[in-house]
């Protein structure tokens, strides 16, 4: 059902499309908003971190390897400038990924209720 609603149709024509009555696709809808709130739940508290830290270790790699090219004497000029871009990029992206608000702020939010609960 939620691909049918995802393509934009009413209840009632979910209803006549499945030849269901309107008050159990009611219900299933209700149902089924329970479950996001549910899954973006677990998303922002399990998944996100993980993904977050996950990423973060990535471009820790990706630097280290980075740096570690940038410091072959054998590379011209050019070719350090170049890979010198990859790190500003790997920093833009790090610091893209502190700054993103889909993950700070519920952390933020989730600190500060557990701060007030304490007091």
């Amino acid at each position: 059902m939620i691909e049918l609603y995802s393509r934009g149709l009413s209840e009632r024509e979910m209803a006549k499309a499945l030849n269901i009555s309107r008050s159990t696709i009611n219900l299933d809808v209700r149902v089924m908003r329970r479950q996001a709130r549910t899954n973006v739940k677990t998303f922002v508290e399990d998944r996100l971190p993980f993904e977050h830290e996950s990423l973060m270790t990535g471009i820790r790699c990706v630097l280290k390897k980075v740096w570690g090219i940038i410091n072959d004497e054998r590379l011209t000029e050019k070719a350090v400038a170049n890979t010198l871009h990859l790190v500003l990029d790997c920093y833009a992206f790090k610091r893209q990924l502190l700054m993103d608000v889909t993950y700070i702020a519920p952390a933020i939010r989730d600190f500060i209720e557990e701060s007030n609960g304490k007091n």
